[in-house]
């Protein structure tokens, strides 16, 4: 692999990792490379695209160990110790990545004959549902982002979610049961600067600040080359933090 020369725009960068790590799911299992080697194309859980997106950015910026994994740091506040997915030092720049992998596949209802077809098909993700909690989520490490910002752990940050579930696509119809249409992650959605604590949860419930990512929009990138037709396609949406009054 390469390594990029010159300036290098992170959020280009990561773009292009993402478009090859969907690319890759998208496309049906290679048996005959698998059989060979016991290497899927297929990535099927967080901690895989994790690793594939930090390996990237280590050997295509050259970044010679100053990449860590899991960077833990004490949330004061909170009274408890978290983590940054990725943390990586590149160009005088700390930088901090959240990510997010939710997917749309089996489950033990499906009937014989289509769950056998899929995992013919080399097609083992799982299905999460959940997808109030999966778009809180993606505002949540938003929000641990701009945090870490503001505490000048990190100059920069990104939220990478990537997805198959066309549910995380639309938008939250407003509901008087809970406040969780606020949460809606569909396309050109501008981030605000700010969201009140989740009504439904139990876990994470405190109020978002969301400063450093305001006004950007989400931007759902699809996989425009072929993939299993009968089956959902990976995208994904990166979002970018970063102080509006530095140049970065």
């Amino acid at each position: 692999m390469k390594e990029i020369m010159g300036n290098v725009n992170i959020k280009d960068l990561l773009v292009e990792i993402c478009s090859k790590i969907i690319e890759g799911n998208n496309k049906p299992l290679d048996i005959k490379k698998f059989k060979k080697t016991g290497i899927r194309n297929h990535i099927y859980n967080e901690e895989g695209v994790q690793l594939r997106i930090g390996f990237e950015l280590l050997n295509k910026l050259g970044l010679k160990g100053n990449i860590e994994f899991e960077k833990l740091y004490h949330n004061i506040k909170r009274g408890r110790k978290e983590k940054t997915d990725i943390y990586f030092f590149y160009d005088g720049l700390k930088i901090g990545i959240e990510l997010k992998f939710k997917t749309w596949g089996l489950r033990k209802k499906d009937n014989s004959v289509d769950y056998n077809a899929r995992k013919n098909k080399g097609y083992y993700y799982e299905w999460q549902g959940a997808w109030p909690n999966g778009r809180h989520d993606f505002y949540y490490d938003i929000h641990r982002l701009n945090n870490l910002i503001d505490k000048n752990i990190i100059d920069k940050g990104y939220q990478i979610f990537i997805t198959n579930d066309k549910e995380y696509f639309k938008k939250v119809k407003d509901s008087k049961r809970s406040n969780s249409f606020l949460f809606s992650m569909n396309e050109n959605r501008k981030i605000p600067q700010a969201l009140p604590a989740p009504e439904w949860k139990n876990k994470n419930k405190e109020d978002l600040i969301l400063n450093y990512a305001k006004g950007e929009r989400i931007k759902w990138i699809h996989d425009t080359k072929g993939a299993i037709n009968d089956l959902p396609k990976f995208s994904f949406v990166i979002i970018e933090l970063k102080q509006k009054n530095k140049l970065l």
